[in-house]
């Protein structure tokens, strides 16, 4: 009879600027353990403090800033048998840019992509042309509707995306990116900032091909 697979605990997220983070080891007192790291965190998961005990207890886990795409590992916490073994899936989320803000920070069921500068700039034009079929004097309240709409629909979308963060906890961006993300993620959500930006080049784009002349 086959034995069934050690349990899943819920997956530990790294950013990609590193650091520690600690997991509780709960168990009877008296029942040794020990904790141990898949060969897949060679070079960028290590232990910081002990690795056994007895009874409940802290494990800490410590990585350093990485420039590599995504990482993953797995914590496995041994108990003296017959007590099955506990497993923590480990992730440092990936630093390339685009895969980053793609798929690491809107990674949640259903949340679109962040849009790129090109799709930015069609959606623009295709509403500015819009907007301009308007007659006057009524062009520029059209405008401001829109303005007013594409502004909201922006606070709407991080609205969302941080009400759903505890299904993809809010990694930083990558490493190393250039400022101002540099310092505004290291107190904020990337997916906050970078919405944030794309609203606000949007709205401003619209408002510029639409007052633009012919």
């Amino acid at each position: 009879m086959n034995e069934p697979p050690p349990p899943l605990s819920p997956t530990l997220w790294f950013g990609a600027y590193g650091g520690t983070t600690s997991v509780w080891i709960d168990l009877r007192a008296r029942t040794p353990w020990t904790a141990s790291l898949s060969a897949s965190a060679a070079g960028w998961l290590a232990f910081s403090g002990a690795t056994s005990g007895t009874g409940p207890g802290l494990v800490t886990l410590v990585t350093e800033p990485s420039t590599t795409r995504e990482q993953r590992a797995a914590l496995v916490v041994q108990p003296a048998p017959p007590a099955p073994a506990l497993t923590w899936p480990v992730v440092q989320v990936s630093t390339e840019p685009l895969s980053t803000m793609n798929a690491s920070v809107l990674a949640v069921p259903f949340f679109p992509r962040t849009p790129t500068v090109m799709e930015l700039g069609i959606a623009g034009k295709f509403i500015a042309k819009e907007i301009k079929k308007i007659p006057e004097p009524f062009t520029l309240i059209a405008l401001l509707v829109v303005e007013i709409v594409v502004i909201l629909l922006g606070i709407l979308a991080i609205v969302i995306r941080g009400t759903l963060s505890p299904v993809v906890p809010e990694p930083k961006t990558w490493f190393g990116a250039p400022e101002p993300y540099d310092a505004l993620t290291e107190a904020l959500p990337a997916t906050a900032v970078f919405l944030t930006e794309e609203t606000t080049l949007l709205a401003i784009y619209i408002a510029e091909q639409t007052l633009a002349g012919d």
